[in-house]
């Protein structure tokens, strides 16, 4: 675009975006069909940024109105779209800022709900919030006037402290997040202050130091009340519905919870039933578990991991470019590297790890004997043989590279990781099915972690649903998955603080439309996987009218 007619766009963009809602008339339909869905998606971003860092202390209702303001502003832009009259690309920019529009709104109206609810605990320091949102564009505090009113907010703060000592539960989880939440806006706020003001407005400090001490002080008591009456049992079960309007606000997956489960089940039950098949081949009949101990068994020494990430993910990149299964751009196969995942949190993230670089979870030298073995057993060579590929290349590492070229303008319109996590898991679907197994240690080894997937997704349901306890969930893994009792209670961990459904149920779309428009013909598999990374990071119904050439209907079953 030449800068002649950069300027006439941010010309429009800066009356259009800044004019009040009364002004979107029928004048400005041609205006706003002239502009880019795209760019719309840019300014959005950009304006919720922009209202981010100005209005910085977000346990506000000062925040969230002017918040919910800016997604009622591009609600109403989307109204005065011709959206039948949209190429598909642009169809999938439009249902990108519907829904990311409708999933801010409505995270600011339950913040908003949440925030009256507890809004005597912020309405001693209200004024600090004021204070310092307003100083950032000059106005400036009147040191006296100031330092009385944080005396008396210290003194309403004591009071409030007193009336709750004694109360077994003053606050729900919600509200006690809030609260937390309020208590550090405000030392935050007093911090930027005396950034602003201790050494450039005279008496600033002189007069405010002690009292500012002193209400920092009574917030911290009622920090540590709130915490320590905080039951943390209540952190952990979303229950069935949260669940399910996880999958279908967020994710937009036209599945129950009960069907996701079933799913789940069935997929378990496959890679169970043939990796007994190939415990069997290799002499141990049904005994799958002697079988795993003979590949886990098969870990390299200290030391010695990173060669084996090297090896693998060679031995990948070979296999899929002889095979032409995607194009991979040279400058990822020359710049891929690695890193160690600290000990600490291996009790998190037993596993590899997949980003802008590979991390790799092998022990330190200070662990002890047996976290060190059961971290290398897990982490043996035909295990990582699933995993190497996953996180590197054709996996996150080379999502990363194409969401940075491919329809950058995407990256922040993601909902969920089924897009990512679910790319990735097919890639050990298809490599599995391709024969990137060699040996029966090989395809055990891949075998296990399509166990894993579907274990995670099962135990967090049946916890969630308060069916399981958390070490119902740990013996799960031991027992029908077989990990390690290191790697099972870290899965277990993760289970029960998370809904782990993307990898699997991603994997197995991405799976289900390669057979619709491969395995029938209708394009290769090269092409197809090709097209899986041009389009970014967007939620996989919509990708699938894409990959169709299907104009996208304006209401879509979850929207």
């Amino acid at each position: 675009m030449d800068k002649y007619r950069i300027l006439i766009l941010f010309g429009f963009l800066s009356t259009f975006f800044n004019c009040t809602n009364e002004d979107f008339t029928r004048k400005n339909i041609n205006d706003i069909n002239d502009v880019k869905i795209s760019e719309i998606l840019i300014n959005y971003n950009v304006n919720t940024e922009r209202l981010n860092n100005f209005y910085k202390y977000h346990a506000t209702t000062q925040y969230v109105k002017r918040s919910i303001k800016n997604c009622h502003h591009f609600s109403n832009m989307l109204t005065l779209i011709d959206y039948e009259n949209l190429s598909i690309d642009q169809q999938i920019d439009y249902q990108l800022l519907k829904r990311r529009i409708e999933v801010d709104l409505e995270k600011l109206q339950h913040k908003f709900n949440d925030i009256k609810a507890v809004g005597q605990w912020g309405k001693a320091g209200r004024f600090i919030i004021e204070t310092a949102t307003a100083s950032q564009q000059g106005t400036t505090p009147i040191p006296k006037e100031f330092a009385q009113q944080l005396e008396k907010a210290s003194q309403e703060i004591n009071l409030k402290i007193k009336t709750i000592a004694n109360q077994a539960s003053p606050f729900s989880l919600k509200e006690r997040q809030i609260v937390m939440e309020m208590i550090g806006n405000q030392k935050d706020a007093l911090a930027f202050l005396s950034k602003q003001f201790d050494e450039y407005l005279p008496n600033y400090y002189v007069e405010t130091s002690k009292y500012k001490s002193a209400y920092e002080m009574q917030l911290d008591s009622l920090s540590a009340i709130v915490s320590k009456q905080f039951k943390i049992s209540e952190a952990q079960y979303l229950g069935k519905d949260k669940l399910q309007q996880q999958l279908t606000s967020v994710r937009h997956l036209p599945y129950s919870v009960d069907e996701i489960y079933k799913i789940s089940e069935e997929f378990f039950n496959k890679s169970q039933k043939e990796t007994e098949l190939i415990s069997e081949a290799m002499g141990f009949e049904t005994d799958w578990k002697q079988a795993y101990e003979k590949v886990k068994n098969s870990y390299v020494a200290l030391g010695e991991q990173p060669k084996t990430v090297q090896r693998l993910q060679n031995e990948a990149l070979d296999f899929i470019e002889d095979k032409e299964l995607v194009t991979i751009p040279d400058i990822l196969k020359e710049t891929w590297s690695i890193g160690m995942v600290p000990g600490f949190l291996q009790q998190r993230a037993p596993f590899f790890l997949g980003g802008p670089n590979l991390l790799i979870s092998y022990p330190t030298l200070e662990m002890n004997k047996v976290d060190k073995l059961q971290i290398m057993r897990m982490n043996n060579p035909h295990f990582a043989r699933s995993v190497i590929f996953h996180e590197l290349i054709p996996g996150h590492f080379m999502q990363y590279y194409m969401e940075d070229v491919k329809k950058p303008y995407r990256k922040s319109y993601n909902f969920s990781a089924l897009w990512s996590e679910g790319m990735a898991f097919y890639w050990e679907l298809l490599l599995y099915e391709k024969g990137f197994a060699k040996t029966n240690e090989d395809k055990l080894g891949m075998l296990f972690f399509q166990k894993l997937r579907a274990a995670r997704v099962i135990t967090s349901i049946n916890y969630h649903t308060k069916k399981w306890t958390k070490e119902q969930c740990i013996s799960f893994f031991k027992n029908k998955v077989g990990a390690d009792d290191f790697v099972a209670i870290a899965e277990a961990n993760r289970a029960v603080n998370s809904y782990p459904i993307d990898y699997l149920i991603g994997g197995l779309q991405f799976m289900r439309l390669k057979e619709e428009l491969v395995d029938t013909g209708k394009m290769s598999l090269k092409v197809f996987n090709d097209k899986l990374f041009k389009e970014n990071f967007i939620p996989l119904d919509l990708l699938e009218f894409k990959l169709k050439n299907q104009n996208i209907p304006k209401q879509l079953r979850n929207n």
